[in-house]
């Protein structure tokens, strides 16, 4: 998937078109600290993660929504 850079100078040439996705993935793309990302949930801005065991996953195409939302101000 070659998307260039968003709107936040971020590049989206690695990003996964599908799959899952850790929180340590996830925040190579949107550069934010963890305690944020976890505050996103707790409020219920973000979706709760998938859980498989122990690890707590994403979908890569619901992230990169995050993404855009968060490029164009609307998040």
């Amino acid at each position: 998937m070659n998307l260039g850079k968003n709107d936040l100078g971020i590049s989206l040439n690695q990003f996964p078109s599908t799959g899952l996705m850790r929180m340590d993935d996830i925040l190579q793309f949107i550069r934010i600290k963890p305690s944020t990302w976890y505050k996103w949930m707790r409020i219920g801005k973000i979706k709760q993660p998938i859980k498989i065991g122990h690890a707590s996953l994403w979908e890569a195409e619901y992230i990169l929504q995050v993404i855009r939302q968060i490029s164009r101000g609307d998040f």
